[in-house]
């Protein structure tokens, strides 16, 4: 700032210390010592007497540090801070082209590859950019001069269906489930380890969050029964009062439906390629 060097112009002809200058502004001492060697300049002063010695120019330099000097030289240094407008530096290349285009009707991409492969310019821009400015209508050139555009195919997305129905849908499932009013009914997910081999099975209940964690031995639909089969054999006769279902996605570790039920489990199935 404009008032921190006229500080800093004051406290060095009081003879401060640098250092005192820097914790005075709350400045770090380089700041300081790079702002002092930008504002300096050197001054002369003559001499009060004249020396014997043949090669005394008579005079005396140090180096003085001014304020004025200091902001105006920041100010010319912004003035050459960040990009400079990629159209200015490549603007022979865009008289080229405009040439190429309007007189020779050559196309954008051919007048691209042509400066590039002879290196006419030490500055261009891809056809993609050329087709920009032609938009944004920053060259003489305009749509209409232009050869036919080729017009690319749109890629289309499709809904995709599942091939493999493993069980019953979500579509299928009692309202009682979705409004979340009645425990027992769970929402089952798979959560592989940082190695890709080991593996969790994750049960979450819907309406009161509990969770089970359960480890599975692999990411297989067997491995997954087996889990749940555990489960059951630790809760006993209460299996049966905690869960009434279970809601899947379609991932393949899931599609023993039938193995599951047979645990005394409705179980559902998510759209496909849904979560």
């Amino acid at each position: 700032m404009e008032a921190e060097r006229k500080i800093i112009e004051r406290q060095l002809s009081l003879g401060t210390p640098k250092k005192q200058i820097a914790r005075l502004l709350g400045r770090n001492i380089s700041t300081i010592r790079r702002e002092i060697k930008r504002g300096s300049v050197i001054q002369r002063k003559t001499k009060p007497y004249i020396s014997k010695h043949a090669d005394d120019p008579g005079y005396t330099e140090s180096e003085c540090y001014f304020s004025d000097v200091g902001q105006r030289r920041y100010e010319q240094n912004r003035l050459h801070c960040g990009r400079k407008c990629r159209y200015t530096e490549c603007r022979e290349f865009v008289q080229f082209v405009e040439n190429k285009m309007l007189v020779e009707k050559w196309s954008p991409d051919g007048t691209v590859s042509e400066a590039k492969r002879k290196g006419l310019f030490k500055n261009t821009v891809s056809a993609v950019t050329l087709y920009k400015w032609i938009e944004n209508q920053l060259l003489k050139v305009k749509n209409i001069d232009l050869l036919q555009k080729c017009h690319r195919k749109v890629r289309q997305t499709h809904a995709r269906e599942n091939k493999v129905k493993l069980g019953t849908s979500i579509d299928q499932r009692p309202e009682v489930i979705n409004t979340r009013t009645v425990f027992g009914h769970w929402e089952g997910d798979s959560v592989v380890g940082k190695d890709g081999k080991s593996s969790v099975l994750t049960l979450v209940e819907r309406k009161t969050h509990v969770s089970f964690v359960l480890k599975t031995d692999a990411k297989t639909s067997d491995a997954t029964y087996q889990s749940l089969l555990k489960l059951k054999e630790r809760l006993g006769e209460d299996f049966s009062k905690v869960f009434h279902s279970i809601t899947f996605d379609n991932d393949p570790e899931f599609a023993a439906s039938d193995a599951f039920e047979s645990l005394g489990l409705d179980v559902y199935y998510t759209h496909p390629y849904s979560a």
